[in-house]
Formats: structure tokens, sequence, C-alpha cells
């Protein structure tokens, strides 16, 4: 009997541990999330600096959602953080966090909170022993962006998706290598419907324009940047929202970034108000602003291009040659 009661004793001390755990992963599910119905859910963030803290920051949808502990493709597999019980306020809004139970698997009621509008938003649960919560806070912007595709670093990887980092309200950068093949920019690691991509106006529109459009995944548009063999290399790749605009210029340590065509260069002589064009006497100059806008186009008539008309600002110009070769370059002027 005694042995019996020690069972029981140790069986209650660990399903009351199970009733509210310190989980090392924790994932969203629903409809209001990337994942949707998913019981695989979307991974939220672990803070670095507290292990009970967790967050997503991203867009969500209007719809609902609640905490699996575990990437399981099975509902009945591992917990669930939940509303306490129907009768508690779901709609998880930015009025003031709200506490949480802690269910396992099938066996617990299926209560779920409310996200009550589309937005941008960050969800924070903090597992904190005796101020467990779950609270709700709206993002003016993308918190991040990511890249993908086979001329990014990580590939199709979604999970592995190359960040390009806030610099400021809807403002986001990355350099680094861009390898042959295509890629796109999304708000959310997901190939899910529903979902904004940001994405050039035609397949393989040329690098120097910087022109974009945003498009909801599912839409039945797939369009993507092209670096072939020629272009590939280290680049400066800067996505304004507001614009929208994803400008995408080579890197070079001299501050005139050039596609690194082997026939011929670009250099800038602001003194004299001019272009020069190595190796490229006859052919077509195209010069855009940084939101993409045509400013300047012309034939090219020399090696040089009169640039004393443009206002002081940052500028993209591609010079194509009569025998097919193009350069691309950003200058300063």
């Amino acid at each position: 009997m005694k042995k019996l009661s020690t069972l029981v004793l140790s069986c209650f001390m660990l399903c009351s541990l199970n009733l509210m755990g310190q989980y090392t992963n924790l994932y969203l599910v629903g409809s209001a999330t990337p994942a949707g119905w998913d019981a695989s859910g979307y991974a939220m963030e672990q803070s670095n600096s507290n292990g009970n803290l967790f967050t997503y920051s991203g867009p969500l949808k209007a719809g609902e959602f609640k905490v699996h502990t575990e990437a399981s493709g099975d509902f009945c597999a591992g917990n669930w953080l939940m509303p306490i019980d129907e009768t508690q306020n779901t709609a998880l809004t930015t009025s003031a966090p709200l506490s949480y139970r802690d269910g396992a698997g099938c066996s617990a009621a299926d209560t779920k909170w409310v996200i009550e509008a589309d937005g941008i938003y960050t969800i924070t649960v903090d597992q904190t022993s005796g101020t467990e919560s779950i609270s709700l806070t709206v993002l003016s912007s993308y918190a991040q962006l990511y890249m993908v595709g086979d001329a990014t670093p990580n590939g199709w990887d979604l999970n592995n998706a190359t960040l390009l980092s806030k610099e400021s309200e809807g403002v986001y950068s990355w350099s680094g290598e861009l390898l042959s093949g295509e890629f796109k920019i999304t708000s959310v690691k997901t190939f899910n419907d529903g979902w904004a991509w940001y994405m050039p106006l035609a397949q393989g529109q040329s690098l120097a324009l910087t022109s974009c459009q945003e498009v909801v995944s599912g839409s039945g548009t797939d369009l993507k940047w092209v670096v072939d063999a020629v272009t590939a290399g280290n680049y400066d790749i800067t996505v304004n929202l507001s614009a929208p605009s994803v400008s995408i210029v080579e890197s070079n340590a001299t501050g005139i970034e050039n596609s690194g065509m082997d026939k011929g260069g670009i250099s800038v002589d602001l003194k004299a108000g001019t272009v020069s064009v190595t190796n490229i006497t006859s052919g077509v100059y195209t010069i855009y602003n940084i939101s993409g806008s045509q400013e300047f186009s012309g034939s090219l008539g020399g090696n040089s291009i009169d640039i004393s008309g443009l206002n002081s600002g940052l500028y993209i110009i591609q010079v194509t040659g009569n025998d097919g070769l193009q350069l691309v370059s950003k200058f300063l002027k």
C-alpha cells in the first residue's frame, strides 16, 4: 500500500508539473497564423536573455489560434497553451495580457484566442512561474523580411530563409553573395496562400530597376528576380515598403557598384558632371532614381554621359552596348 501511495503521489506531482510547464519550443497554430491548422505550427522565437519569453513578430489574419508545445503534425501529441475556458474573453487585444492554461493533447477542452483584425503584431508568451501570460502588441511595419530562392545563400529552405534586417520603419537591408538563380522576398516564412510577397513587375526584371509589387500568395502571380552567371556576385539589397521599391546593387569598396562585366566599366567624375563608360562607345543608356523612375535616357556617342542636369541624390545607370554588353552601376551625385 505504501508503494502504491508513493506511485500515486509521484504521478500527481508529474501531472501537476505538466499543468503549467516551462517549454523550450512553442508553435502558433490556427487560422490567424501563417501555419494555418497544421499542428506542426509556426515557431516562436525564444529570448536569448530570458528563456521563459517567446515571441512571434509578423503578420496575422483575423481568426483563431492556440500554442503547441512541439512541432508535431499530431494534434494529440504534446501540450497546448489555450484560454482558461470558454467563459474567458478570448479576444487577444493590446489592452492587457491574458492568463492561459496548459492542456494535454486531445484530452483538454479546445479553446482558442481570437485575433479580431488582419495586421502586423507581436505575440508574447511569458512562462514565468506564477505570472504566466500571453499578450499582443500592434506593429506599424514588419519586424523583418526574408529572401528565398536558389540565388540566395540558403536556397528555397524557408526555415533558414535569408533575413533582411529592419533599418527603420518599412526599410530593410541585406548584404551578401547572390548566386546564379532566382529569388523573391516574403513577409513571413510560409508558402501557404494569403500572405504578402514582394516580387519584380516582370519575370527576370533588370536588377537595375527598383520597381516591385506586393503580391498575395495564391493569387496566381509568381515572379522572381533572376541572377545569371555573369551578374552573380556580392550585392547590397534595400527594400523600402513605402514606395515600394527594391534596390539591388552590386557591392564595391570604392562606392561605385558595377555589374562586373570584364569588357567595360563605369566611373563618375562629379566635378566634370559626367559618367564615363569604358569600352562601350555606342549603345543606349538609361538613368533611374532610387525609386525606379526614369530620369534620363539616350544614345551613347563616345564614352561620356552628361549628368550635370541631375539633382543631388542616388541614381542607377544601365548602359547597353550595341554588341549586347550591359553595365549597371549605382552612383551618388
